[in-house]
């Protein structure tokens, strides 16, 4: 299995670009069908912003940043304190980077939409 890395299609860019919308629509039919209604505005925004904001930084990690440095970083840190047998500064770097890192960015993000 290999990957193409030519060139990104304009219409997968745009698709991309649209997943926040993509992913409500849904939502939208069936509160419109069980509800009679959208619901609160304010949280409709709140959902779609918080969405765009996970997605981005998720996808930006994986395209741009290719399997975020920084996770690698707190990996290598880990693997140090363990050779050190700092036991207390390997379960922080591990901590900072189980926070850190993109999927759990995602669902942080995410999380009012689940």
């Amino acid at each position: 299995n290999s990957l193409s890395l030519g060139p990104i299609p304009l219409y997968e860019v745009y698709l991309f670009a649209l997943m926040p919308v993509i992913h409500n629509i849904p939502s939208w039919i069936m509160a419109k069908k069980v509800y009679g209604s959208f619901g609160s505005i304010c949280f409709a925004r709140i959902l779609n912003m918080s969405l765009a904001v996970g997605w981005a930084y998720r996808m930006t990690e994986r395209w741009a940043l290719d399997a975020c440095r920084h996770i690698k970083f707190f990996g290598e840190r880990m693997e140090m304190a363990k050779k050190n047998g700092e036991h207390l500064k390997r379960f922080a770097w591990m901590t900072l980077a189980a926070v850190l890192s993109p999927t759990a960015v995602l669902h942080y993000c995410t999380g009012i939409t689940l």
